[in-house]
């Protein structure tokens, strides 16, 4: 039986070569989650990927709520997200992505799961739960 929790984390990071920040929040707060990355109009938060200004710069954000009481963050949904934030790095950025190229969105990819799990564990949220 999980509890809904009322933490709310938001921690960037720079994006390597693309520049710009890699936003990521972590809250079941629909009110939090707006005020972090703006236009924000869900009452349920689950998981998304979305083009913020985070602080005059343009921000990339995952938002995750690992303490859902019905949905549930995966590997798959963190994969799932990473890839949309790596297209709209990429699109923002004029990186053709195809199949005959797809090292910079593959780059992108791991490097943005990556730091998923780092901002989960650095906030305390347990990773080994994740099915």
């Amino acid at each position: 039986n999980v509890m809904e929790t009322t933490d709310n984390y938001a921690h960037s990071v720079n994006i390597p070569l693309y520049m710009g920040k890699l936003v990521l929040i972590f809250s079941s707060d629909a009110k939090y989650v707006k005020a972090k990355a703006g236009d924000f109009d869900d009452d349920y938060v689950f998981a998304q990927s979305r083009i913020v200004n985070w602080n005059g710069r343009q921000g990339f954000a995952i938002i995750l709520n690992p303490w859902s009481k019905g949905d549930h963050i995966t590997h798959g949904v963190i994969a799932h997200e990473a890839l949309h934030t790596a297209n709209f790095i990429a699109n923002k950025r004029g990186i053709d992505v195809d199949g005959e190229n797809d090292e910079p969105i593959a780059y992108l990819v791991m490097w943005i799961t990556d730091q998923v799990y780092k901002g989960m564990r650095r906030f305390g949220i347990n990773t080994e739960t994740l099915i």
